[in-house]
């Protein structure tokens, strides 16, 4: 999700379709809604990590914090550090929950 250019904006939500359930497919991707382009912007995930609770039945609740760049056109890149809060089912092995926490703190904080 976090990393594309102009010109794979389009073909990014082929490259998680079977990592994510169909309903948060659904989700990011309606059917109704045209995602053309990026609007000349272009991002690119620098660190992911996922912090877990134990595995209750066959899920398993986490924490992600993703850093990632992002920029338009030919400006710089700009760090930027968001929070969701998982759900993954080990059965089916997808995401099945993902809310957005916001941004929690500046990554130019992180060493």
């Amino acid at each position: 999700m976090f990393t594309f250019e102009p010109d794979s904006y389009k073909t990014r939500k082929e490259h998680i379709k079977g990592l994510i359930s169909n309903d948060l497919y659904n989700q990011y991707f309606p059917s109704n809604q045209n995602f053309g382009d990026s609007n000349n912007v272009s991002s690119k995930l620098d660190q992911a990590k996922v912090y877990t609770r134990a595995k209750q039945d066959q899920n398993i609740d986490g924490l992600a914090v993703i850093t990632f760049e992002s920029k338009t056109g030919s400006n710089d890149f700009k760090k930027q550090t968001v929070l969701y809060q998982l759900s993954y089912d080990t059965t089916a092995k997808q995401l099945t929950k993902v809310k957005s926490l916001g941004d929690s703190f500046e990554a130019s904080d992180i060493q």
